[in-house]
């Protein structure tokens, strides 16, 4: 006779969690391959990870504003789009991963970790059988496989994690009634806004109603003074939702404050066109064999729902059988689902005009998040079906329909949802090749740029450049183009001497000498907490030209200019909350003795902060440019060359990358090219790059008179290339005449280029 093997509770729990992995490996197949899968959003997230990681590595700790997006004139994108997935996956880079692998391995742990937080909450009141099965659910919903491997919805796909997460600790609140319970939920509330906005209005209704429920459970007749006492679940409750409030307030305060300085704040067109896209009948939500009505996007399949169906089924039959809490739960799960359905079909269409914060949402298939968790709580219940078996049979049969589940999710829901999406690669952006690590360079950003502005003067799109301040007027289809008739402002007086000492992300500082004032303007959009500071003290700092340039008046004289991404009034609020947050919850610990959540607090603080320190530290691009090797620097009065750096050294078969300083004075009608060689001694050519500035994004016609630019080109090297001292000589030239632009030095000397420096290649 084979001896039973008991396990305890937590073995159980580790086994059912390993049994969830092993289920969810099907869905990693998609990741495994050599390219991935083209999908609608993919591309963004792949670059904002790779402009956080040159922010962060130009000096910038949380970088609001990314200088490389928008043809480096900058976008104010983490000021409103949560950026805590990014800042995950810069860890794991942080510790070798490449961009694209992060990206797969973010998708991956999309599935999982949400997987487990789900069985952790439902285990309490569908049991292990019920929870396995519902997280296996939640995992392979239509909409979660969308989200994933169609639009690539990265932090979408990550919020599913904490609904669940928030769930069980109201429950643990609400049960225990241990304020222990307080300051992990606030965390994980803050988490939760800094992850995804959008998805914690999703999901706020469940929650608020979550909350209430244990509420009234805690108010009862024999109990009194429940209003007033510390220990009463409210209060609990309510530490929790401000704390988490709190801890996200230096995001969540500037991101109200300022939508109205982008044009995110137009993205939407009224709950009119929300209106439009609902749906009308429930039958749209489901993918049923034959209909004659299209499904709606993300529909469920019917193997879908016919397992919901089974898990309704069961809780009806035993219901006489089923605690108290039990039901409760059904009947919390079933009413957000059909709360879910409700706000998805016309039938809430009257309601809009009392709720227009909706058109935020954009589309009404965004409630099948709310949807999915309903149902796979729902789903939950199947297993309940064998109570209705002999007590020695209920064990073997919820195995038994828990491997049915598994075998027809993996074959039934991934081959029949979106089987177009695995037959497609991601390319660059401009579509010549497959997507891989090395493509992600100086450069991409402005060809994502470029593809982005294409599309919307082809298709236009109100959520296209959204991050687009509205000082750059009239040229959001445009400003990435050559312009036809550049507007004529009045041009530098004389030519400054300017030397830049330090080039960084958010931050540069500047030696200015000259014997009239005139205007400055940067290569840079204006935003608020953009300022300029003369020898230590700010100046006035407004946008300037229709590009809605930084622009800052400069005295005459000798001086030293900083330029700085600074705080504003309501980002110093929101900072001043949250600080205040956590001093509070330092202050609490040390009160009631929490040392284990004390650590844990200061533990999870350096496994965020300290790798990407050390990461800014030992991988900075913050340069201060070299001067000209001879003061050939001013382009016929067109522009001058303040500086250059070469990043990396020269070796053969490898490409240099090349910063060049400019500053522009005048207006001009002619978008010239810029050229770069790499000379030997003898003056023969060993490799050349030429475009137009800003990797052919930034033409010359749209450069304005004192606007500094830092403008980046990358040049390969041969691979039989000899060692030895080489020249890198930078000019202009008209493409229409090939004509080159004559430099001139102070001393009126002449020539048709610069000589930058030497560089040397060794053995």
């Amino acid at each position: 006779m084979i001896p039973r093997i008991r396990f305890r509770p937590w073995q159980k729990d580790i086994l059912a969690g390993v049994a969830l992995l092993v289920c969810i490996l099907p869905l990693f197949q998609p990741l495994l391959r050599d390219t991935l899968p083209v999908t609608h959003d993919g591309h963004h997230h792949i670059y904002r990870l790779y402009a956080l990681d040159l922010a962060l590595r130009g000096g910038a700790v949380w970088p609001r504003w990314l200088p490389q997006m928008g043809f480096g004139y900058g976008f104010p994108v983490f000021n409103f789009y949560a950026p805590l997935i990014y800042y995950i996956g810069e860890w794991m880079h942080v510790l070798g991963v490449g961009v694209l692998n992060t990206f797969r391995l973010l998708i991956g742990l999309g599935f999982l970790l949400p997987a487990w937080a789900f069985y952790a909450f439902a285990r309490h009141q569908l049991g292990r059988a019920g929870a396995f099965i519902g997280a296996l659910f939640y995992t392979y919903a239509t909409y979660r496989i969308g989200d994933a491997f169609i639009r690539a919805a990265l932090p979408e796909h990550w919020a599913f994690l904490f609904p669940p997460l928030l769930l069980l600790t109201m429950w643990h609140i609400g049960q225990n009634r241990r304020s222990a319970w307080t300051i992990p939920g606030g965390a994980i509330l803050a988490a939760f806004f800094l992850m995804h906005n959008l998805s914690v209005i999703l999901f706020a209704p469940m929650l608020v109603v979550y909350g209430l429920g244990w509420i009234l459970v805690d108010i009862q007749p024999n109990r009194t003074g429940v209003f007033a006492s510390l220990s009463a679940v409210w209060v609990k409750l309510a530490v929790m939702a401000l704390s988490g409030i709190g801890l996200a307030a230096f995001f969540l305060l500037p991101g109200a404050r300022e939508v109205q300085y982008i044009h995110a704040s137009t993205v939407t067109s009224g709950v009119q066109a929300y209106a439009e896209l609902l749906q009308s009948h429930v039958g749209s939500l489901i993918r049923f064999p034959g209909a004659q009505s299209p499904p709606g996007p993300y529909a469920m399949t019917t193997m879908q729902f016919y397992l919901v169906l089974l898990g309704v089924i069961a809780a009806l039959i035993v219901w006489p059988q089923m605690k108290r809490r039990q039901r409760a739960h059904f009947l919390f799960a079933g009413s957000m689902a059909l709360f879910a359905i409700f706000m998805m079909l016309r039938l809430s269409q009257p309601l809009l005009p009392m709720l227009p914060q909706l058109a935020y949402l954009q589309f009404p298939w965004r409630w099948n998040a709310l949807l999915t968790f309903s149902l796979a709580y729902l789903a939950g219940f199947s297993p309940m079906m064998g109570r209705l078996l002999p007590r020695p049979a209920r064990q073997p049969a919820a195995v038994a329909v828990a491997l049915l589940v598994v075998l027809l999710l993996s074959l039934w829901v991934i081959p029949h949802s979106f089987p177009e999406t695995l037959q497609t690669m991601a390319t660059t952006p401009m579509g010549e090749k497959p997507l891989e690590e090395s493509d992600l360079k100086p450069g991409i950003l402005g060809e994502y740029d470029f593809q982005t502005g294409l599309w919307l003067r082809r298709y236009g799109g109100a959520w296209l450049f959204e991050y687009l301040p509205v000082w750059a007027e009239g040229v959001r289809e445009e400003w990435f183009l050559p312009d036809d008739s550049p507007p004529h402002y009045p041009p530098v007086p004389g030519v400054p001497q300017i030397q830049v000492l330090e080039q960084a992300a958010l931050r540069q500082v500047l030696t200015v000498d000259h014997s009239q004032p005139f205007t400055m303007r940067w290569h840079t959009f204006f935003f608020p907490g953009w300022t300029v500071f003369v020898d230590g003290k700010p100046v006035r700092t407004y946008p300037d030209t229709e590009m809605g340039l930084v622009a800052a008046e400069i005295p005459a004289g000798q001086h030293q200019v900083i330029l700085r991404f600074a705080q504003t009034p309501v980002r110093r609020v929101g900072a001043f909350l949250s600080l205040l947050t956590l001093a509070l919850w330092g202050g609490g610990m040390v009160w009631k003795r929490q040392w284990p959540l004390l650590a844990g607090l200061g533990v999870s603080l350096a496994i965020l902060v300290v790798p990407i320190q050390w990461h800014r530290t030992s991988a900075s691009t913050i340069y201060s440019p070299h001067l000209p090797t001879e003061d050939w620097t001013i382009f016929e009065d067109r522009a001058q060359l303040l500086g250059y750096h070469v990043h990396g050294d020269p070796r053969p078969g490898s490409p240099i990358v090349i910063t060049l300083q400019w500053q522009a004075l005048r207006n001009v009608v002619e978008n010239d090219h810029v050229f770069i060689a790499f000379v030997d001694a003898q003056g023969k050519s060993w490799g050349q790059v030429d475009s137009q500035p800003g990797f052919n994004f930034t033409p010359t016609t749209r450069w304005q008179p004192g606007e500094l630019m830092e403008d980046t080109y990358i040049l390969n090297l041969p691979p039989d290339l000899p060692p030895g001292t080489y020249q890198l000589r930078v000019g202009m030239y008209d493409p229409d005449t090939m004509q080159r632009r004559q430099t001139h030095n102070r001393a009126g000397e002449t020539s048709d280029q610069i000589w930058l420096g030497e560089l040397v290649v060794g053995e």
